[in-house]
């Protein structure tokens, strides 16, 4: 694993995360680094606010796009609610997030990454590679007999 170089210095948890992950690293590997470094991993309501704000997309609009109620994104926001995995993946397609983006807001929320071994889970992975809406998978989910993303187990 190579050493953090100049490129990283000014990078946020976040940034740095979903840098090493696009250069092939595995979420072990990426928080060996950030550990080394350390930085800690960013709260929820740090990597909502980047995402959020990268994206010029208020609380309102996420809730309207993720089908998330507005009461419960700003108790995540103020740290007062912590999200299933489910919540955690309609506001990342909400926001449109890469899959390495995706896997630090699970991350950041301890939910479990997203694997390539839960059938489920392969199926999100490819609507986010898509850049499908929550819609959209929750609907590829309900074909296949799949949990969809609105429902809590």
């Amino acid at each position: 694993m190579q050493n953090i170089g100049e490129k990283t210095e000014d990078m946020t948890p976040t940034q740095m995360a979903a840098y090493y992950f696009e250069k092939g690293y595995t979420p072990e590997q990426v928080q060996d680094v950030i550990k080394n470094k350390k930085i800690l991993y960013p709260t929820i309501s740090e990597v909502l606010n980047e995402f959020m704000g990268r994206e010029n997309i208020t609380v309102e609009k996420l809730s309207m796009l993720s089908d998330v109620k507005v009461s419960t994104i700003y108790r995540i926001m103020n740290k007062q609610r912590n999200p299933n995995r489910n919540t955690i993946l309609r506001l990342a397609l909400a926001l449109a997030l890469s899959f390495e983006e995706t896997q630090v807001l699970l991350k950041s929320s301890n939910c479990s990454l997203l694997s390539a071994a839960r059938e489920r889970d392969l199926i999100i992975m490819s609507g986010i590679t898509k850049e499908l809406d929550y819609e959209s998978v929750n609907k590829e989910l309900a074909e296949k007999n799949m949990p969809e993303l609105n429902v809590r187990f």
